[in-house]
């Protein structure tokens, strides 16, 4: 991408004295200290030299004297290996005061700082050594949890927590990309007039209860979590507020009324942290709802951990979605980011129940009536690995009707200028089994787009110990679809990526080791009828593995061995099995044009 309009602070310098120093006396500086810089904004972004790996350093900006925003910095000292943007457009004309701390007196870096019109990326921007090839993921900085994404007009619009200018975790904002076929995603540049945005949830207003929509365009309404400024999470004050937006998450706008709900501590004396609102609509009542994540005052239990009994999700309902009246009711035992909507049972529209989940994927399946969740299930899961903090999409049409989620997925991407992605989406679907009911995550049919040429391809074939039919395949960034009859063999392994997914008939469960490394994955898997069926896709260092039909689901980090070879491999264990089907697919990026 070209580089337009450069204006480097180093020249400003030379117009505005004593922009850049040291706090004290120049003479007696010390080796670290405070480096403010004050000049005017006159470009979209403000470009930052980061070193991969670098020593985190406190960074923040103030416009006219009010603090807009406190970030975490890994400040280059010399030739950076990476630039992040930071947008200061909505300040575009006024006075910018940068401050960074603590920075080495001989720092070259508060120097190359400048502005730019466009981001300065590098020539092979998304398509990196360790760029995800079909799965999104920030253009830069760190990725967190997904947010409650929105349908609107055509568009699927996916939020994420970010911190967009460090490759750790710090201080976030939200970003945004924008797709119409669920795969092929476009980064959207949104400014918040907030610049401390923890998770929440989006959702489209189409009636306008809020009253915040304009000539009959119905407003985008993001709430999330506030947590203020102080250096201790349990001192934070954790309120809920919200941003709105009348032309398509394009410019967003502070609501006035902020903080639509205070911290619930002046209900609930001495309660921890208050975050991720999560909003859905109930019908029945025409109001609005709203479950937010409250830590109750506990003890640890004998094993240090905190009691669980204290994690719970407090209830709240508007019908204009910024007047907000805490229930009475409450969920114990989950903890953060909860997502609640409804699924039809066996795919029958006449028979609905409520499904709640929390970050680590646990959910309970049962009914609402609009105040109180009656859970008919014990908590449950069916997803493992390193997969997090997942969220549906809010407002997708009626004649589509799926629920469509995507999880934050914790994958590393080393000595790379962005850290993490996003999963597949899936589509939820509740079905009915001898345990009872329980959730199943299949990959939405959008994914199968990206198939490219005709897959390699097995039906019905024996696979005797020490055979193996894919010896002679060599592929990366595949989708595989298998499914296997056991017949004789006590299990079997499929290699992917070199990474072996080994199936244990006896354990009734499925285990990935890579090569070297001293951690295993696991998840449970029931064959049925003696037949196992697997779904898993690679992509440059990690895998997601789907288990009968989406009962059970693993994403596996395999950063021990990426492209060992070899890539792909199929033998049994412990006796003859029998490949019912077999089809192994090469995938497109989606950054290619």
């Amino acid at each position: 991408m070209a580089f337009h309009m450069r204006s480097h602070l180093v020249a400003l310098l030379a117009l505005i004295p004593g922009v850049l120093c040291a706090e004290g006396n120049p003479a007696t500086a010390p080796k670290v200290g405070t480096v403010t810089l004050q000049f005017k904004a006159t470009h979209h972004y403000l470009n930052l030299p980061v070193r991969i790996g670098g020593v985190s350093r406190v960074g923040s900006i103030s416009v006219d004297g009010d603090e807009k925003r406190v970030f975490e910095i890994q400040l280059a000292d010399g030739k950076p290996d990476w630039w992040a943007p930071e947008d200061i457009s909505p300040w575009k004309g006024k006075t910018v005061t940068l401050k960074l701390d603590p920075v080495p007196s001989d720092s070259k870096g508060p120097s190359l700082i400048d502005q730019t019109d466009e981001p300065r990326l590098p020539a092979n921007f998304h398509h990196e050594l360790f760029r995800p090839r079909f799965h999104y993921s920030a253009p830069y900085g760190f990725e967190l949890d997904v947010e409650g994404g929105v349908y609107y007009r055509g568009y699927y619009h996916l939020f994420y927590n970010w911190c967009n200018l460090c490759t750790r975790q710090g201080s976030s904002i939200w970003g945004q990309a924008i797709s119409r076929d669920l795969v092929h995603w476009k980064d959207v540049d949104t400014s918040y007039p907030q610049q401390d945005m923890w998770s929440g949830t989006g959702v489209v207003d189409w009636s306008n209860t809020s009253g915040l929509g304009v000539n009959g365009q119905p407003p985008i309404l993001l709430f999330y979590t506030h947590m203020g400024k102080a250096g201790k999470s349990e001192e934070r004050p954790g309120e809920q507020y919200l941003v709105y937006s009348t032309d398509g998450c394009e410019t967003m706008t502070d609501y006035p009324g902020n903080p639509v709900v205070p911290k619930i501590e002046d209900s609930l004396p001495k309660a921890g942290p208050n975050r991720d609102p999560k909003i859905f609509w109930y019908e029945p009542k025409k109001q609005w709802g709203m479950i937010v994540y409250v830590a109750l005052p506990g003890k640890p239990g004998p094993d240090g951990k905190p009691d669980e009994q204290h994690n719970t999700f407090r209830f709240l309902t508007s019908p204009n979605l910024r007047d907000w009246k805490l229930t009475d009711f409450y969920v114990s035992g989950f903890s953060e980011c909860p997502d609640f909507y409804e699924l039809p049972v066996d795919g029958d529209p006449a028979n609905k129940k409520w499904i709640l989940t929390d970050a680590g994927g646990r959910y309970m399946v049962g009914t609402f009536d609009g105040d109180k969740f009656t859970p008919e299930t014990p908590r449950l899961t069916n997803m493992q690995g390193c997969y997090y903090a997942g969220q549906t999409f809010n407002n997708v049409p009626p004649e589509d009707g799926r629920k469509i989620k995507m999880l934050w997925t914790v994958v590393p991407a080393p000595n790379m200028p962005f850290t993490n992605c996003v999963s597949i989406p899936m589509v939820q679907t509740l079905h009915t089994t001898p345990d009872g009911l329980r959730l199943a995550s299949w990959p939405a049919k959008e994914v199968d787009l990206l198939h490219e040429g005709n897959p390699v391809s097995i039906v019905d074939r024996p696979l005797r110990e020490g055979e193996d039919p894919l010896e002679n395949v060599d592929k990366e960034g595949v989708d595989i679809e298998l499914e296997i009859d056991l017949h004789q063999a006590k299990g079997f392994d499929l290699i992917v990526e070199g990474m072996p997914i080994h199936f244990d008939a006896e354990a009734k469960g499925i285990t990935c080791q890579a090569k070297d490394s001293p951690f295993e994955w696991r998840a449970p898997l029931v064959p049925e009828n003696g037949h196992v069926q697997l779904r898993v896709f690679s992509d440059k260092t990690s895998l997601e593995i789907f288990g009968q039909h989406g009962f059970s689901i693993l994403a596996v980090r395999n950063l021990a061995t990426p492209w060992s070879k070899p890539r792909l491999g199929l033998r049994s264990t412990g006796g003859e099995a029998r490949i019912d089907s077999l089809k192994i697919y090469s995938m497109r990026s989606i950054w290619d044009e």
